[in-house]
């Protein structure tokens, strides 16, 4: 990992700039045989390769990262009840072959949805969410919409064949790198088999997880398969080394586990992982008449580089601050850039409390200590 140094700074702009050097030649692009694709960095959404990458496209079972999104955003206890009823069995395509009157765990079916990819459990999952499959689809695209996702519209949580129902390799790269940050989606979506018990059968359910990611490259961990006539093959495809993740996405793809692991790898080989800030490292400081105000990033900011780019950091804060603050308050910007195009921007807050003292207090402070 290449790692900046603690920068120290007062002054309302600063501008830092780093030309990244390696060894190793530029490799080509193996551009993956499909009709859209693109390749991004995780926690920073830099796009590393993009081949018609906006087009609207349907999308197949890949609908359902959003489905999950959801689902986990929405409920806290995975292992809350839903109960099965006829509007979720017997679903045309991919199943877990629910059952009407069953009951099964959020978790169960969250592992249905996203390792046997349960058109059955998308259903069930999104009338216990919002009451309806309806009223579901309609939390997907105000979902859509605040996630900046323009090229994206649903009308159902599976992925079904459907007028209207659409995404593009730009959006699912972002809405996967946004499912990624949660925990158990990477743990369900990494998972190789997963057994869901099956009352009234003398074998229980056996999810295997279709994905070949996690085995074709090293660190693959997910993400999710698709597959309909009018798509095509589908996959969102994830890895992660040395700390970097990646996602690959390919639509309408003949040999779409080979095309996105060859574009994962050629990422790993190109970029190298930067480290420009973290939440425990002071970054600077702004006069405050007690003394200094201390400031950090409010996150972590990493980016991935790559011979040849040119990095800069610019902080925008004031000269001065004399007013009380508390820790964790934000007191200026920092924008991260690469190659001149803005990548991250951040909030810098305060490591600690600064407040103002009056004579008031210097006079209590005097009496309680007489």
């Amino acid at each position: 990992m290449v790692n900046l140094k603690k920068l120290e700074m007062s002054i309302l702009l600063f501008a830092l700039t780093v030309l990244f050097v390696s060894g190793a030649a530029a490799a080509d692009v193996p551009e993956p045989n499909a009709k859209a694709a693109i390749l991004i960095e995780q926690s920073s959404g830099r796009v590393l390769y993009e081949n018609n990458a906006y087009e609207p496209l349907p999308m197949a079972s890949t609908t359902k990262i959003m489905t999950a999104l959801i689902v986990l955003d929405k409920i806290g206890d995975l292992d809350e009840q839903v109960l099965i009823d006829e509007r979720s069995s017997g679903i045309e395509g991919s199943s877990m072959y629910l059952e009407k009157g069953e009951v099964l765990s959020v978790e169960d079916l969250l592992y249905g949805l996203l390792l046997k990819s349960g058109n059955d459990a998308a259903a069930a999952l999104a009338i216990h969410v919002s009451g309806s499959v309806d009223a579901f689809v309609e939390q997907m695209n105000l979902y859509a919409i605040n996630m900046g996702l323009n090229n994206t519209h649903f009308q159902n949580p599976h992925g079904l064949p459907s007028n209207g129902h659409y995404s593009c390799a730009a959006d699912l790269a972002k809405m996967a790198a946004k499912a990624m940050d949660n925990e158990t989606f990477r743990k369900i979506v990494s998972t190789p088999k997963y057994q869901v018990a099956w009352g009234g059968h003398e074998w229980d359910r056996v999810m295997t997880n279709k994905n070949k990611i996690l085995t074709l490259i090293d660190g693959g961990n997910g993400i999710k398969t698709g597959y309909t006539k009018e798509a095509g093959r589908c996959l969102v495809a994830g890895a992660k080394q040395e700390d970097m993740q990646l996602i690959a996405v390919t639509l309408n793809c003949p040999n779409d586990f080979l095309e996105c692991a060859n574009l994962l790898s050629w990422g790993f080989e190109e970029y190298d992982r930067l480290e420009i800030a973290s939440r425990s490292e002071e970054l600077l400081s702004i006069k405050h008449r007690l003394g200094k105000i201390y400031v950090c990033a409010e996150d972590e900011v990493y980016i991935p580089i790559k011979k040849g780019d040119t990095v800069s950091v610019n902080f925008d804060i004031p000269k001065s601050i004399n007013r009380r603050i508390k820790a964790g308050e934000r007191v200026g910007d920092m924008k991260v850039y690469v190659n001149d195009t803005l990548l991250r921007n951040l909030s810098l807050v305060s490591t600690k409390d600064v407040v103002n003292i009056n004579i008031f207090d210097i006079m209590n402070r005097i009496m309680a200590n007489w």
